[in-house]
């Protein structure tokens, strides 16, 4: 039998969950393609405040330490599926970096911590991988949000399971 290539495709807005404009769109409707195709496609995306857990059914599977310079920062982990499909999604969470009224920015402009957000959720991407105990053959990234990811495989988890995944990075 053949081996299903296993994607990931990684955003930082997803619909239904999360949309601050076209990005969500291809991201809620990319996997479902790829799924449709055959493939073992599955999304990741940061858990932000406005996400309604029980609404779209998020369990909780634990949580994770994620090195940040010298010190190691939480991620709350939480699952459910894409609705009326079979597609996991995975929600990295930290109330410091995603519990806010905005995904991006206030009306005053952008957080100034968002580089330090994105390097976070791309750093804790990468460390739920063994958490899940689910390594994709290639992991779709998209935007600057994720844009560590392709760089962290290369360098910090080159010689590991982790520094073999291939990488797409697409830019809307």
């Amino acid at each position: 039998m053949k081996k299903k290539l296993k994607i990931l495709l990684v955003s930082s807005e997803v619909v239904p969950f999360a949309k601050t404009g076209g990005l969500a769109d291809v991201a809620g409707a990319l996997p479902k393609a790829l799924f449709k195709a055959g493939l073992d496609v599955r999304v990741a995306m940061p858990k932000y405040k406005s996400i309604d857990d029980t609404k779209f059914g998020l369990r909780q599977l634990g949580e994770i330490e994620v090195p940040m310079g010298d010190a190691k920062e939480k991620a709350v982990i939480k699952s459910c599926e894409i609705p009326n499909t079979q597609i996991p999604v995975y929600f990295i969470g930290n109330t410091d970096y995603f519990s806010r009224e905005q995904l991006y920015r206030t009306a005053e402009g952008d957080y100034p911590d968002n580089c330090r957000r994105f390097t976070f959720f791309s750093r804790a991407l990468m460390e739920m991988l063994g958490f899940v105990k689910w390594i994709p053959d290639v992991i779709h990234c998209n935007d600057w949000q994720s844009a560590l990811i392709p760089a962290y495989i290369k360098t910090i988890y080159k010689g590991t399971e982790l520094g073999k995944i291939g990488t797409v990075f697409t830019i809307h």
